[in-house]
């Protein structure tokens, strides 16, 4: 996968649809993923690779912008998202979910040299984090299991309020201190745009 375009995550759904059937939201053109995509000199037909930390609907519905990459996913979050039980089925759109073709794996699994999903559960059952690996540091993209900077600085961490087992929840977070990465990016906290590229 040298030289592979990976992504993690799509997005939700436009303003609209999301006000309706979600929360709302609002959303600039130039917070619109192809536009930002455009930044970096990155057409979505280039990605090769995108990487579904869970099945949320805000972080799945621009699967359909990315027409020649292969969609990863966990075996355990699919099955979930298919049928997810009555508290939790808010947070699934089935059109996303059941118009992808995916990639589906069993726990963690290293995917090139430096970058591995890692299964983070809690959240939701088949959630997986993203870790990279360079010659400077490891960074861990939590997306929701971590929501913001602070749940992870608190001691113990502090689980997202929504979530599907909270013993495993705890398991998890052994689990990342384990990792020793030197950061670890949230899901939902404007504060990582504060930077505008993190290497590794």
């Amino acid at each position: 996968m040298n030289g592979a375009k990976i992504i993690v995550d799509t997005g939700s759904n436009g303003p609209n649809d999301t006000a309706e059937y979600h929360k709302p939201l609002s959303r600039t053109k130039q917070q619109e993923l192809p536009f930002l995509l455009d930044l970096l000199g990155v057409h979505p037909g280039d990605v090769d690779l995108v990487i579904l930390t869970h099945l949320h609907w805000d972080h799945c519905h621009n699967n359909h912008l990315f027409l020649n990459a292969e969609f990863l996913v966990q075996r355990t979050e699919l099955r979930y998202a298919i049928a997810p039980l009555p508290l939790h089925a808010h947070a699934y759109d089935l059109a996303p979910i059941v118009n992808t073709k995916y990639k589906v794996i069993n726990g963690d699994k290293q995917l090139a040299n430096g970058i591995s999903v890692v299964c983070t559960p809690g959240h939701t059952p088949g959630f997986q984090s993203v870790l990279v690996e360079g010659p400077h540091r490891r960074v861990l993209i939590a997306s929701d299991t971590i929501p913001l900077f602070e749940n992870w600085c608190e001691k113990p961490p502090r689980p997202s309020g929504v979530f599907d087992d909270l013993e495993q929840y705890y398991s998890t977070f052994e689990k990342i201190h384990s990792l020793n990465t030197d950061l670890v990016l949230p899901g939902h906290d404007i504060k990582v745009f504060d930077h505008k590229e993190y290497i590794v």
